[in-house]
């Protein structure tokens, strides 16, 4: 886990950006580079992310590499599949960007990719069987982000502590397996590695990083959770996956309206 700004900056104020992304498309890598302390946006630091948002990148080819020199913004989030179905969140009319679509749980990078996909995961979608908190574990970072889910909870008038929760486990279904590119994210000479699917939003100058998982459930447990939005308040429904590769392009964010297209396919 790797923090990319300054500790005197509240979580969701400022964020990093990459001063290189870098897509081999032949290995189907990409490689954020990072200069932490650098390159940062968000109101406290004076730089709106429109600024950047509005920004073309110089871009640059040779055979397989694409290489955009930054600044890039960059978001991370979480695909998740419960039974099958999508769990997306609903984002109000008054939202900052994409108003009155529907969205994985994702938000900008104040950390290294992988850490800010699950933290925005754990602050957004709360899930719950009856009262009881079911706290989704995807890898060895889960546990360090127990109190953001704690926090999650609390905004939804849940105080059940972390000795009482539900635990299951998350992984990455195969049939998904190939949308996943390996997304790299260099920073001071350290190097964080994870397999997310990438979507690169020229319009919005970003990189979409996702993971996309299912949870690990027995058989009927599925229809006894519910879900909640533990940040914004915002509706939270479950799709099945013929239902999510139904709808408009223009009723998805950009990254799952990529995604959904990506695994539409009319053998099935």
């Amino acid at each position: 886990m790797r923090r990319l700004v300054p500790d005197r900056y509240d979580d969701d104020a400022v964020f990093a950006t990459a001063d290189r992304v870098s897509h081999d498309a032949e290995a189907d890598r990409w490689t954020l580079r990072i200069d932490p302390g650098e390159g940062l946006v968000g109101a406290p630091v004076g730089t709106p992310i429109s600024d950047v948002q509005a920004r073309r990148p110089t871009r640059t080819e040779d055979d397989d590499l694409t290489v955009l020199e930054g600044p890039v913004l960059f978001s991370a989030g979480v695909v998740t599949l419960v039974d099958g179905d999508f769990v997306l969140l609903y984002r109000d009319a008054d939202a900052s960007t994409d108003p009155e679509r529907w969205t994985s749980p994702a938000g900008r990078g104040d950390h290294d990719p992988g850490t800010t996909a699950l933290k925005e995961f754990y602050e957004e979608l709360v899930i719950l069987d009856g009262d009881t908190p079911v706290f989704v574990t995807v890898d060895d970072r889960s546990v360090a982000l127990e109190e953001v889910y704690t926090a999650a909870l609390r905004g939804i008038g849940n105080t059940t502590p972390p000795s009482e929760w539900d635990r299951v486990s998350a992984s990455t279904p195969d049939r998904y397996r190939p949308y996943l590119s390996t997304v790299v994210t260099e920073v001071d000479g350290e190097r964080f590695t994870d397999e997310m699917l990438a979507y690169y939003d020229a319009e919005a100058n970003t990189l979409e990083l996702r993971f996309v998982i299912a949870l690990d459930l027995p058989n009927g447990r599925a229809e006894a959770l519910s879900f909640a939005d533990g940040e914004f308040d915002r509706e939270v429904r479950r799709f099945t996956r013929s239902e999510y590769v139904a709808l408009e392009r223009a009723d998805l964010v950009p990254t799952d309206a990529y995604m959904a297209h990506e695994i539409e396919s009319p053998d099935e």
